[in-house]
C-alpha cells in the first residue's frame, strides 16, 4: 500500500461526512420551513398592525363594502405609513386578486421569507461556501429568536427582512459578473425588493457606496461605469421616492406615526438607555456575530493574513471583503440614523427587521473567513464543522418546526353576545375595531355574522386611539350595552366599580398555547 492510501481513505471518509451534513442539513432546514408553513399560515392572531395593514392597502372601504379606490389606497398609504407604498399595493392586488382568507393573505409575507432564505444560500455561494457549511450557517440564522415571527405577519417588515439579504447578494453577483444581463437582473430585482420598506436605506446607501467603491477599484472602463451606476441608483433610488411622494426626507422622524414609539428613538433616552442599548445592538448574542466579523477582517488585515481589500487574491477573499465593507457601511448609517433619533435602532425588534439579515450576512462572511484562511483543509476542524453544521441545522429544523405564534381569538361566543344588543350602543376599542372587522367582513369564517354585523352601526371608543381607563368610565356611565375592551389590563387599572349589572365576559383563545399570550379582549355587557 502506497503513503498515500490513508490519505486517500481518510479523505473519502471527510467527503462522506461533509456530503451527510449537507444532505441531513437541508433536509432538516426544508421539513423545518414547510412544518413552519403548516404550523402558522392559519395563524389567527391577527392583530392591529396587520388589520389596518389590510383596510389601508384596500382604501379604507366603508362597513359592507370589499375594497375603496385604489387612488384611495394610495393616498392612505401615503398619509398614515411610514412606507414608499410598494408592499401595500402589492397587498392590495394580492387580497383583491386571490383572496382574504388569513391562510391566503399570510402566504403573501411567507414569499418573501422565502426570498430571505433563497438570498441566503446564494450569498453562500457566491462566497464560494461547501454546501455543508451553507446549511449550518443558514440553520444558526433560523435560530435567531424573531424571524420565525415575522414569516407570516402581514407587514413590510417580512420584505425589509428579504431585502436585507438579497441586496447584499444582487450586489454581489453584479461585481462578480458586470455584464449588461446581471445589471437587467439587479436593477429589476433592486426597484421591487428595494421599494418595500424605508427601513431598507441604510442597506441601499451601503450598498451603493460599496458597488462604487469596489467597481472603481477593480474595474475599468464599460465595467466600471455599470457598478457606478447600479450604485447611484442604490443609493438615490428611496430618496427620490419619498421627495416626489412625501416630501423633505430629513423631516421623516416628525411623522405622527412615530409618536407612539418615541421612548424608542434614542436621543429620547437618558445615558443609561443608551449604553444599554449599543450593548445589545453590539454585544448581545444575537448581535454578536456581526460584531466579530467587523473587528475580525481589519485584525487579519493588519496581521498580514488577509488579502488587501484593493486587490483581493482570490473569489472567496473579494466576496469576503465585499460583505465585511457593506455590512460596515450599513451598520454605521443605521447609527447615524438612530443617534439623528429619524427612526429606532434597536436590534431585535421589527422596528430594525434589517439588522437580523445584516447579522446573517456576517455568518456567511465569517464562514468565509474560516474558508479563506484554509481551516477546512484541517481535518479537526473540517470534523468539527461538519458536525457542528449537521447539529445547528437539526435545530434549527426543529425549532421552525415546532414554531407555533399565539393562535388568536374565537370571536364567536362574542359576535352572538355584542350583535344581539341594541345597534348603535356597542362600543369597540379602537385597538381592536379593524381586527374585528377583518373577521366579520373579509375572512370568511364569521359569514353568519356578517349581516348582523353591518347594520348594528358599531361604535369606536375613539377617533384614533386605543382605549383607556376614561373609556371604562365613560361606559359605565352611558346608556351603551356593550363595551369591547382589547386588554383587561385596563379594566384592573381604571379604578372604576363596575356595577352587579354589567357582566364581563373574556374572549377564549382559538387554541392552546405555552408561550407569552398577548392582551385578553373583555367584553362588557350591561343587563337589561
Amino acid at each position: 500500500m502506497s503513503p498515500e492510501a490513508p490519505t486517500a481513505v481518510g479523505n473519502e471518509s471527510h467527503t462522506r461526512l461533509t456530503s451527510l451534513s449537507a444532505g441531513v442539513g437541508f433536509f432538516a432546514l426544508l421539513f423545518g420551513v414547510v412544518a413552519l408553513a403548516f404550523n402558522n399560515l392559519g395563524n389567527r392572531y391577527f392583530w392591529t398592525d396587520e388589520s389596518s395593514s389590510l383596510y389601508t392597502s384596500l382604501g379604507w372601504p366603508g362597513v359592507g363594502d370589499r375594497a375603496g379606490s385604489l387612488g384611495g389606497a394610495w393616498d392612505w398609504t401615503i398619509e398614515t405609513h411610514v412606507e414608499p407604498g410598494l408592499y401595500n399595493m402589492l397587498e392590495r392586488f394580492w387580497a383583491l386578486g386571490i383572496g382574504t382568507e388569513v391562510t391566503t393573505l399570510r402566504v403573501y409575507p411567507f414569499l418573501f421569507f422565502l426570498i430571505y432564505l433563497g438570498s441566503l444560500l446564494a450569498v453562500g455561494r457566491l462566497v464560494r461556501l461547501p454546501w455543508f457549511l451553507i446549511a449550518g450557517v443558514v440553520g444558526l440564522a433560523l435560530l435567531e429568536n424573531i424571524t420565525p415571527y415575522y414569516t407570516v405577519e402581514l407587514r413590510p417588515s417580512s420584505a425589509g427582512l428579504a431585502a436585507s439579504v438579497a441586496l447584499p447578494a444582487m450586489g454581489l453577483l453584479l461585481l462578480q459578473r458586470p455584464r449588461g444581463w446581471t445589471m437587467t437582473l439587479f436593477v429589476l430585482g433592486f426597484l421591487f425588493i428595494g421599494s418595500m420598506q424605508y427601513n431598507s436605506y441604510p442597506l441601499e446607501a451601503a450598498l451603493g457606496v460599496v458597488l462604487v467603491g469596489f467597481g472603481w477599484v477593480r474595474y475599468t472602463e464599460a465595467k466600471r461605469a455599470i457598478l457606478v451606476a447600479a450604485g447611484i441608483l442604490a443609493v438615490l433610488w428611496l430618496p427620490v421616492v419619498y421627495v416626489v411622494s412625501r416630501g423633505n426626507p430629513l423631516s421623516m422622524n416628525q411623522e405622527p406615526s412615530l409618536e407612539a414609539i418615541s421612548g424608542l428613538l434614542i436621543p429620547n433616552m437618558a445615558s443609561a438607555e443608551v449604553l444599554s442599548l449599543l450593548q445589545q445592538n453590539l454585544l448581545s448574542p444575537t448581535a454578536l456575530p456581526r460584531t466579530v466579523f467587523l473587528l475580525a477582517i481589519p485584525a487579519l488585515w493588519i496581521t498580514r493574513r488577509w488579502p488587501g481589500l484593493r486587490s483581493p487574491c482570490s473569489t472567496t477573499a473579494g466576496g469576503v471583503s465585499f460583505l465585511w465593507a457593506f455590512v460596515l457601511a450599513a451598520t454605521a448609517v443605521t447609527a447615524v440614523i438612530g443617534f439623528l433619533g429619524v427612526m429606532p435602532w434597536i436590534v431585535g425588534t421589527r422596528w430594525s427587521i434589517a439588522e437580523i439579515g445584516l447579522i446573517a450576512v456576517s455568518l456567511m462572511g465569517l464562514a468565509g473567513v474560516a474558508v479563506e484562511l484554509g481551516l477546512l483543509k484541517r481535518k479537526p476542524f473540517l470534523l468539527a464543522t461538519a458536525l457542528a453544521s449537521l447539529t445547528v441545522s437539526l435545530l434549527a429544523g426543529y425549532r421552525l418546526a415546532t414554531y407555533e405564534r399565539f393562535p388568536g381569538y374565537d370571536w364567536t361566543g362574542v359576535l352572538s353576545v355584542m350583535l344581539a344588543g341594541t345597534p348603535g350602543k356597542t362600543v369597540v376599542d379602537t385597538e381592536l375595531y379593524t381586527d374585528l372587522r377583518y373577521w366579520v367582513e373579509l375572512s370568511g369564517d364569521y359569514d353568519e355574522f356578517r349581516d348582523d354585523w353591518v347594520s348594528h352601526d358599531v361604535q369606536t371608543t375613539s377617533t384614533f386611539f386605543a382605549a383607556d381607563a376614561s373609556s371604562v368610565q365613560e361606559f359605565v356611565e352611558s346608556a351603551n350595552d356593550r363595551l369591547l375592551l382589547g386588554d383587561a389590563v385596563l379594566l384592573e387599572d381604571a379604578g372604576v366599580e363596575i356595577p352587579e349589572s354589567i357582566d364581563v365576559i373574556e374572549v377564549p383563545l382559538w387554541g392552546t398555547h405555552s408561550g407569552v399570550t398577548p392582551p385578553q379582549p373583555l367584553l362588557l355587557v350591561r343587563g337589561n
